[in-house]
């Protein structure tokens, strides 16, 4: 009975390092630089969260069978940050406001998080309150603030970019200062709610 054991070990030993060297088998390292962000199945954003101090967060992901974190460094105290899965799951889009009103973005693919987050600032006017970030096609972000001083006439800002950086673009330390202008494909719009007022306690009319 031994010898049979000993026989199945070695034939299990045997095949996998067949498949080890086999490159069919082989898994992609979940932090490749080199790696195309759309190769395989999409990754899964499992949810950020604040990090070890007030100016950092912690990306959790999932990536070709493997769960990753990397942390995301701003130069400021933040106070939000909202977070979204990014061009069909193989990423993550980030928006995120400090202590001071300032507003900052990112985006990353799963396959390149290899370092650190340093997300850029983004040149929005005063006084509002950073309200989320959507993916709303392709690769195409939209993130919205909002001016609640003024209830009657609701004021904002959209920023809205059709073809973010994800590369090596946030991956440089620096003061977060910096404002992207890829090709023109990014800008920002202000916006201004109407000031009629819905009556919210009538009746809804009934069809007949």
């Amino acid at each position: 009975m031994k010898a049979l054991y000993t026989v199945i070990s070695l034939l299990v030993t045997s095949v996998t390092a067949v498949l080890a060297d086999d490159p069919k088998t082989q898994v992609s390292n979940t932090n490749d630089p080199a790696a195309s962000p759309y190769a395989g199945p999409p990754g899964t954003l499992l949810g950020v969260m604040r990090g070890a101090d007030a100016h950092s967060l912690v990306i959790h992901y999932e990536w070709q069978g493997h769960t990753n974190t990397q942390v995301v460094q701003l130069s400021s105290e933040i106070a939000e940050y909202y977070a979204c899965p990014w061009v069909f799951g193989r990423g993550v889009a980030l928006a995120i406001s400090d202590k001071k009103g300032e507003v900052y973005w990112a985006a990353r693919f799963f396959a390149h998080l290899k370092k650190p987050v340093f997300p850029h600032r983004i040149p929005t006017p005063p006084n509002n309150t950073l309200i989320g970030i959507a993916n709303t096609r392709g690769d195409t972000i939209v993130i919205t603030g909002l001016d609640h001083s003024d209830e009657v006439t609701p004021r904002g800002w959209m920023y809205i970019n059709s073809c973010p950086p994800a590369f090596e673009t946030f991956t440089t330390p620096s003061t977060n200062a910096g404002k992207i202008q890829i090709s023109g494909f990014d800008y920002l719009r202000t916006f201004e709610v109407p000031s009629k007022r819905l009556g919210t306690n009538q009746p809804t009319p009934s069809s007949r």
